[in-house]
C-alpha cells in the first residue's frame, strides 16, 4: 500500500513521456495535408455501425509537391469537391493522424491504474499465500498435538 503512490506516479511519468515522444515523432514525419473528394460520399453502411464515416475517392498534393489519389475517410453527408485535412507521410502516403494531447495524458492515466491494479492483484496474492502457509503450519501443529492428546482422551480399547 506504501508503493502504491510511487509506483503509480513513475509508471504514469514513463507512460507520458513514451506517448509524448511518439506523438513528437508523429508529428515530425507526418504533415496535415488538404484531400479533394472526387465523389460524393454516400452512406453505404446500415444504421448500426460504430461510425459516421466511409470511405470516398479523393486527391492530394503530398509534401513535396507530387500528386496522389486514393481513399480517405470522410462523414458520410460529404459532397464532390469538398476539402477535408488529411495526415500524409514525405511521401505522400497516408497516415494516421498523431497522438492528441488528450490520448498522451491518458496514456498515463491508464498506466498509473495498471500500477496500482497490479500492486493490489500483488497483495492479494501474497496475502493468499501466506495464509494458505499458515494454515498448513497450524493444521500440522494441531496434528502434532492431537497424537500426544489422543491417547489420554480417548481410552477406549479396540
Amino acid at each position: 500500500a506504501a508503493a502504491a503512490p510511487f509506483a503509480a506516479g513513475a509508471a504514469s511519468q514513463a507512460a507520458f513521456a513514451g506517448a509524448l515522444h511518439a506523438r513528437d515523432a508523429q508529428l515530425a514525419t507526418s504533415h496535415p495535408v488538404r484531400a479533394e473528394l472526387t465523389q460524393p460520399a454516400t452512406d453505404m453502411t446500415s444504421g448500426y455501425t460504430l461510425t459516421a464515416y466511409v470511405p470516398v475517392q479523393a486527391t492530394w498534393t503530398s509534401p513535396t509537391g507530387i500528386r496522389h489519389a486514393g481513399q480517405v475517410l470522410v462523414p458520410d453527408d460529404s459532397r464532390k469537391g469538398s476539402i477535408v485535412t488529411v495526415w500524409a507521410n514525405a511521401a505522400g502516403n497516408l497516415v494516421s493522424p498523431p497522438l492528441l494531447p488528450s490520448q498522451v495524458a491518458g496514456n498515463g492515466d491508464v498506466a498509473a491504474l495498471g500500477a496500482i491494479t497490479g500492486l493490489g492483484v500483488l497483495y492479494l496474492g501474497s496475502a493468499v499465500v501466506v495464509r494458505g502457509v499458515a494454515n498448513r503450519r497450524r493444521m500440522a501443529a494441531w496434528d502434532a498435538d492431537w497424537l500426544v492428546t489422543a491417547r489420554l482422551w480417548n481410552r477406549q480399547q479396540w
